[in-house]
């Protein structure tokens, strides 16, 4: 049925649960009368998936109708008069998980919103009409989408920011990265604060911070120091109390306690007399009054003007600006499949070692049968959230949850390198906090039954603590994983600050609305810390080390036991930050830690500069080098050193090359530069740069850009960023990506399991290729979902490519599930079952030379695949036979010295890829093919006109190096004079020019530079007469190889040492093979826009010689496609006098018959066939490739079942 749009006057006239069925008939769900109860309709939206209408009695609310059946995830509500709706959705699980807590998302409307004009109703509208039979997605999606929330809030807060910055006193000028921090710190707390204040934990008073200040302050009065000061600093950070303040929680430091921007300034704030400071925080209240504020993170509420911990996340994530270094927000499935698919599996290895068991799911610990055989109800908990119901106590073993949660779940240390705004911790958090959960729950459970024996005395303890604790269960497993397991570093300080006011926001859900029972904030700046994650030391510096040894963290129990001997009193200074009582003794604690790591950081500092030094930056000194930030990190986080390291590492690195930010060093002079638009940037940097400090500050700071990109690039710590593909260097230039990727490989222990967002160079990039084989060899690769983004990260191109791969740190890669979509994320909630395996042989020979990946999308490509690499490399020379070697002849610009456009004024012509197609040198039979442009003149007549000139010059070295080799030059003369003494020894003279024979005295293959996947075709190549020669839009292949013997020396001029690479009957074999579609399905998977050179050498063909099945049926068939005109005269009667092709159905069937024969030849099969056919991509007004050709391929590849055919 043709889809319809629902209509406000179709909203306006729900008067009945029918009438509401009715609209969205309109898109397509169908009516299930017999489903629902007596208050119910329940409309099918997919084969599996429905949704339930609802009527609500009198007084009942939308809320008492949280959906709780597996297959109805959502219910849509309306109040008893049909006044309001409300969507309730039950989030999905990921790829069937049992275990955990259940949240829910909701969405309400009005029938006053849609009978006046509003811009609210035409969004909901657009959310309804994103609905339609068939697909989830919309539910899931668009209809719960909080794009517009967060855009919206992030542009005024944005703005507010912006004008705080210029309000701040007591900070100097030129320290305007020190007022930006201090007014996030400031913007932090109140944010914080009216989370708590929506909780009624300030004085119980939901407009504490409204109308407190005025009970406290005169209107005259600094509201700042009279009223925040004390409230931050004293009552909220401190355990004191003053009846003026009202009832107050006690928060302890953290985020109350004095940051590190307001010690080294001191008398910072906002405005300079009592007066400007008191509007200024007027207008903060002003903006946060104006947002509703949600605390209820398991009922997630999408509203115009609604607030949660999680949204605020999303606007955080935006508020660490760093766009032009690469960072970009993630989505929640990303970050949730990266936290599942390296916290699940590293806890389930350690279980299972540790109680000799094969658990294969977090769900079998629990005892929870398949999705398939559970039911779907769930029990409601004290603190209103629900968690998937407990199964019977007698399916679980006890030992095996003890040992999981004491030894393992507690000891787990996630680490994110880059951290951001912190959503990977979060998202690490979330998983966490469900498997501490259904521990808890399970020993409560047993406990409930009467079978707390079987617990040992350290679970009932820990029972104990749960129930001191203010704020149940899941207050407690949120504290306990924020201060135990997760970790992050940052080089942006104000990210460090963003990161931890998200994990303490997350706590806001569960704290009790009593103010005098609420639990003190913990204390995690030993958790988050600043600093260069890429500079700095991995592990030890000891004097008996080699370099490759110091960076490394392979020997773990002897880096456990020197922590705890060397930094004993970091360890101590760090725990009792950690478990201070008091904003005061945290503080306290915090500075003796710092100081320590400052002292103990020197050795470490002294070799990293020693390091500049050997580069050469000798002035470089230890204040030069602080301003890089270096991180040593066996020092910075020696507890977890102390425990064995790091155990799970997830992260979205830098997508950019490191280069200088015109934002992060003149911010520091204009507090509101980041936000101004480019063409103001432009003309404030001149501004500034009239002050010569300014000035000479810019030329430094991009010195030392370049400084650290040399650091990078000569590091021992670095040694995958330079591999050698097709026998040239090629570097990855400062790649933050590539630069992250090697170091987590170093942070990472055996037994670590790792998850990184990378761009897709690290794929498909020469410069990632020892990136590649260490993931291969040295790694156990478990995953490869790709992406082409397609909108994931707005901001990104949407061809953009990214993958997610997740490894454990060490093995060797066998087979991985993986998979390629275009844009679509839902690969990443069933890989198993969406994917498909990718075997080790597809990963190492789909490119044996750069080791690129490929980018698949079904399991039967795979297979075609898996054939296809059966074969050799094109430029392998194998057994005697044929081999491609290609080159680029001329270039159009270097050399445009050569060419003329006018015919008559030269005597060849100079091709280019537009002159050429499959099988044709010239416009005769191809429609729009390109006349010559370009001509060039005989070397006798202006050799320095002469293109032909040029390309002699050109291999004349080839030749020469050539010699050198066939005879074993030696080491200790240049190529040059060794050349030239044996010739002279022979023949009496040295090498000349003339001693080279060109390559357009012969007939050859060309094919076109310019390829694209979604061309028609991808590979284009043709055979071209001799005398022609090329620019480099159309790449050449050898029809010549060196192969001297002494008695060739003597000849003058050399053209005897050249041999021909292909017989005549062998060229055509070999074009008919690069034309055809089994060759071009390959070539397209590594194509984007051109055909790189060693992308095609090393590409699979059947290299067929004379005898061989298939040579003499493709080589005649592209003979005679090709070798028409008089220009192949000659060719025609070398090869007996073959009769070229000039009817246009003829050569159709000729070029139908070569594919067919093709497939033939590279041992694919008719499933195959059909697969790569239907695969292949359609283009509109295709020169050949019709379905009527495709149909054509098909049935001649069926003729020739029995074999070839004359």
């Amino acid at each position: 049925m043709t889809l319809q749009q629902i209509t406000a006057n179709d909203i306006a006239g729900w008067d009945s649960l029918q009438d509401i069925a009715n609209s969205f008939q309109k898109r397509g769900l169908k009516t299930r009368p017999n489903l629902g109860e007596d208050n119910q309709l329940v409309l099918q939206l997919a084969d599996d998936e429905f949704v339930v209408l609802v009527n609500a009695g009198p007084g009942e609310s939308a809320t008492d109708f949280k959906p709780d059946n597996r297959s109805r995830h959502t219910n849509l509500v309306a109040t008893n008069d049909f006044d309001e709706f409300t969507f309730l959705t039950r989030m999905r699980t990921w790829e069937g998980q049992q275990h955990g807590r259940i949240k829910h998302q909701k969405i309400s409307f009005t029938k006053d919103q849609f009978t006046r004009d509003s811009g609210e109703k035409n969004t909901v509208l657009k959310k309804l009409n994103s609905i339609e039979y068939g697909s989830s997605t919309a539910i899931y999606d668009t209809l719960y989408d909080t794009q517009q929330v967060v855009k919206e809030f992030y542009e005024e807060f944005e703005d507010l920011r912006t004008d705080l910055v210029q309000e701040v006193s007591g900070i100097p000028d030129d320290r305007g990265d020190a007022k930006q921090r201090y007014v996030q710190v400031v913007l932090d707390r109140m944010i914080f604060l009216y989370f708590i204040q929506e909780k009624r934990l300030l004085d119980r008073n939901p407009n504490y911070l409204h109308e407190q200040p005025g009970e406290v302050v005169d209107d005259s009065e600094d509201r700042y120091e009279n009223f925040y000061r004390p409230l931050f600093f004293d009552y909220l950070a401190e355990d004191k109390q003053n009846p003026d303040f009202g009832s107050l929680p006690y928060l302890n430091g953290g985020l109350f306690a004095k940051n590190p921007v307001e010690e080294e300034f001191p008398e910072a704030k906002l405005g300079e007399s009592a007066e400007e400071t008191n509007e200024l925080f007027d207008d903060i209240l002003d903006f946060l009054s104006g947002w509703n504020w949600n605390v209820d993170e398991r009922l997630d509420i999408v509203d115009p003007k609604n607030l949660s911990p999680a949204i605020l996340g999303h606007i955080f994530e935006q508020t660490v600006n760093q766009k032009e270094m690469g960072a970009y927000y993630t989505p929640e499935e990303i970050t949730g499949f990266m936290s599942r698919r390296t916290i699940h599996p590293y806890l389930l290895d350690q279980l299972n070692d540790a109680v000799d068991a094969e658990y294969s799911e977090i769900d079998d610990v629990f005892g929870f049968p398949s999705v398939e055989a559970s039911g779907s109800g769930e029990a409601a908990l004290a603190d209103g959230g629900t968690i998937t119901r407990q199964v019977p106590t007698e399916n679980v073993e006890t030992k095996h949850v003890e040992t999981l949660y004491h030894d393992i779940l507690k000891e787990t240390h996630v680490l994110d390198p880059a951290v951001g705004s912190g959503a990977f911790l979060l998202a690490a958090q979330d998983v966490l906090v469900d498997i501490y959960m259904q521990c808890i729950e399970y020993f409560q459970q047993l406990e409930s039954e009467g079978k707390g024996w079987e617990l040992d005395s350290r679970t009932r303890d820990e029972l104990e603590e749960v129930e001191k604790g203010q704020g149940g269960a899941s207050l407690y497993a949120k504290r306990t994983v924020i201060l135990n397991n997760l970790y992050g570093v940052d080089i942006d300080q104000g990210a460090v600050e963003i990161c931890k006011l998200r994990l303490w926001l997350s706590m806001v859900a569960d704290i009790e609305d009593e103010p005098n029972e609420v639990e003190p904030l913990p204390n995690i700046d030993f958790n988050i810390r600043q600093g260069n994650s890429l500079m700095g030391y991995v592990s030890f510096m000891d004097d008996d080390d080699t370099e490759a040894q110091q960076n490394t963290l392979l020997e773990w129990g002897a880096v456990e036991n020197k922590v705890e001997a060397k930094y004993s009193d970091v360890l101590d200074g760090v725990r009792g930050h950690k478990n201070a009582v008091s904003s005061e003794a945290a503080q306290k604690k915090r500075a003796e830690a710092e100081q320590l790591i400052k002292r103990y950081s020197s050795d470490f500092d002294d070799s990293i500069l020693s390091r500049f030094h050997e580069i050469g930056y000798e002035d470089m000194e230890m204040g030069d080098l602080q301003e890089f930030s270096p991180f040593h990190w066996v020092l910075e986080f020696a507890g977890v050193y102390a425990d064995g390291g790091f155990d799970v590492l997830i992260g979205n690195p830098p997508w950019d090359r490191l280069k200088p930010l015109r934002d992060d060093y003149f911010s520091k002079y204009d507090e509101v530069f980041r936000q101004r638009m480019p063409d103001n940037k432009d003309e404030k940097q001149d501004e500034l740069l009239e002050d010569e400090e300014i000035a000479k500050g810019w030329e430094e700071y991009q010195h030392e850009m370049e400084m650290r990109a040399e650091y990078y690039s000569n590091s021992p710590d670095y040694e995958l960023q330079s591999p050698t593909v097709g026998g040239t260097k090629s570097t990855t230039e400062n790649d933050l990506s590539a630069l992250f990727f090697e170091r987590v490989f170093k942070l990472a222990r055996d037994e670590s399991y790792v998850s990184q967002v990378l761009p897709g160079v690290i794929f498909n990039g020469a410069s990632a290729k020892d990136l590649r084989l260490h993931l291969l060899n040295e790694t156990d690769l478990k995953a490869l979902p790709i992406f082409t983004n397609r909108g994931i990260f707005e901001g990104v191109h949407n061809q953009f490519v990214f993958g997610v791969p997740v490894f454990e740190g060490s093995g060797e890669t066998d087979e991985v599930y993986g998979g390629y979509r275009d844009g679509d994320l839902s690969l990443l909630r069933n890989l198993e079952s969406d994917g498909m395996y990718l075997s080790r042989k597809v990963l190492e020979e789909y490119s044996p030379e750069a080791r690129i990946f490929p980018y698949l999308e079904e399991e039967k490509e795979v297979e075609v695949l898996e054939k296809i690499l059966d074969h050799p490399p094109i430029s392998e020379q194998e057994n005697g036979s044929w081999f491609a070697q290609p080159y680029r002849e001329l270039d159009r610009t270097n050399d445009r010295d050569r060419f003329v456009e006018e015919e008559e004024k030269g005597d060849y012509p100079v091709l280019g890829g537009s002159n050429v197609y499959q099988y044709a040198y010239s416009p005769d039979y191809v429609d729009d093919l390109e006349a010559t442009k370009f001509w060039s003149v005989d070397e006798d007549k202006d050799p320095d006109k002469s293109a032909k000139r040029r390309i002699r010059e050109k291999n004349h070295r080839k030749l020469k190096r050539g010699l050198y080799d066939a005879f074993d030059g030696s080491a200790s003369m240049s190529q040059k004079k060794f050349v030239n003494q044996i010739l002279n020894q022979h023949r009496g003279e040295g090498l000349s020019e003339e001693d080279v024979l060109l390559d357009c005295t012969e007939y050859r293959i060309v094919f076109r530079d310019v390829a694209r996947a979604n061309d028609e075709r991808t590979m284009i190549a043709s055979v071209i007469p001799s005398g022609t020669v090329c620019v480099n839009t159309l790449h050449t292949i050898r029809p010549y190889t060196i192969e001297p013997d002494e008695d060739d020396l003597s000849t003058k001029p050399l053209h005897g040492v050249y041999e021909r690479v292909f017989s005549d009957e062998e060229l055509f074999a070999a074009l008919g093979l690069l034309n055809s579609i089994p060759f071009d399905f390959l070539m397209r998977t590594k194509s984007d826009t051109h055909i790189v050179m060693y992308k095609f050498e090393e590409s699979q063909i059947p290299h067929l010689t004379a005898g061989d099945d298939w040579f003499e049926y493709i080589s005649n068939r592209a003979a005679r496609l090709n070798c028409y005109g008089g220009e192949f005269e000659e060719m025609r009667e070398r090869l007996g006098g073959v009769q070229p092709a000039t009817d246009k159905d003829e050569r159709q069937k000729l070029q139908a018959e070569i594919d067919a024969a093709a497939f033939h030849a590279y041992g694919l099969n008719r499933q195959d066939v059909e697969f790569v056919l239907e695969d292949f991509h359609r283009v509109n007004n295709p020169r050949k490739m019709t379905q009527e050709y495709f149909d054509m391929v098909f049935e001649k590849y069926d003729e020739f079942e029995e074999g070839p055919k004359p």
